[in-house]
C-alpha cells in the first residue's frame, strides 16, 4: 500500500507525493471550476502484491449523462474514434463480447493486438493487451450509478511476466495512462453529441 508523505496547493490544484516500495510516486488532485460543474479528481498508482506486482492507474469522474447514453460509445468501436485521440485505425473479430479479439493501431505505434477479457454490457468492458516479455496491460472502462449521477472509472493496470515492478514500468505505464483523463472529458462530450 502507499503513505502520504506531503501535500501542498497551489492555484486550486493539490500535489501529493506518495511513497509505495521505496519510490516516491507523484500524483494530482485537481479541481476544476466549469460553469456549474465542479469537478475533482484524483490520479494515482496503486502497487499490490498478485502474482508479482502489479500497478494501475486510474482517473474517475461523475457525469449528469446517464449510463445509457455512455454505453454505445464503448460498444461501438469505430464510436472509439470520437473519444480515443490517438486512435488511428481498430477492428474487431466478432461481436463486443467476452473473448473477442481485435486489433488497434494509435498514433505512431506498431498495431497491437487485444482481446475483451472482460464484457458486462451496459456496465464495463476491460480489453488486454500483451508485449512479449514485458507483461499484460489492462484497460478497464467502468460505468456505474452513483445518485443522481453516473460514475465514470477508467483504469490502466500492468501486470509483468514473472518479475516485480519497476521504476522503469510506472515510466512506461505512466505514459500510457497521461491520455485517460482527457479520453473520459471527451467520451462525456461525444455522448452528449
Amino acid at each position: 500500500m502507499h503513505s502520504c508523505q506531503r501535500i501542498f496547493c497551489l492555484n486550486h490544484s493539490s500535489y501529493i507525493f506518495l511513497t509505495a516500495l521505496g519510490h516516491t510516486i507523484f500524483c494530482k488532485s485537481l479541481t476544476m471550476l466549469d460553469s456549474k460543474i465542479i469537478i475533482t479528481y484524483i490520479i494515482s498508482v496503486l502497487i499490490k502484491k498478485k502474482e508479482g506486482f502489479d500497478m494501475k492507474f486510474s482517473f474517475e469522474l461523475n457525469t449528469d449523462t446517464p449510463m445509457e447514453k455512455i454505453w454505445p460509445f464503448y460498444e461501438d468501436i469505430n464510436k472509439w474514434f470520437s473519444w480515443e485521440d490517438d486512435l488511428e485505425d481498430i477492428s474487431l473479430n466478432g461481436e463486443f463480447t467476452q473473448n473477442t479479439t481485435g486489433s488497434m493501431t494509435l498514433s505512431g505505434q506498431p498495431s497491437m493486438e487485444f482481446t475483451l477479457v472482460s464484457v458486462v454490457p451496459g456496465k464495463s468492458f476491460t480489453d488486454k493487451t500483451s508485449i512479449p516479455d514485458i507483461g499484460d496491460i489492462y484497460f478497464i472502462h467502468e460505468l456505474n450509478k452513483n445518485e443522481q449521477q453516473t460514475f465514470i472509472k477508467h483504469s490502466v493496470e500492468f501486470i509483468p511476466f514473472n518479475r516485480k515492478t519497476t521504476v522503469k514500468d510506472l515510466e512506461f505505464i505512466s505514459q500510457i495512462f497521461a491520455d485517460v483523463p482527457s479520453s473520459v472529458f471527451s467520451l462525456i462530450e461525444a455522448a452528449n453529441g
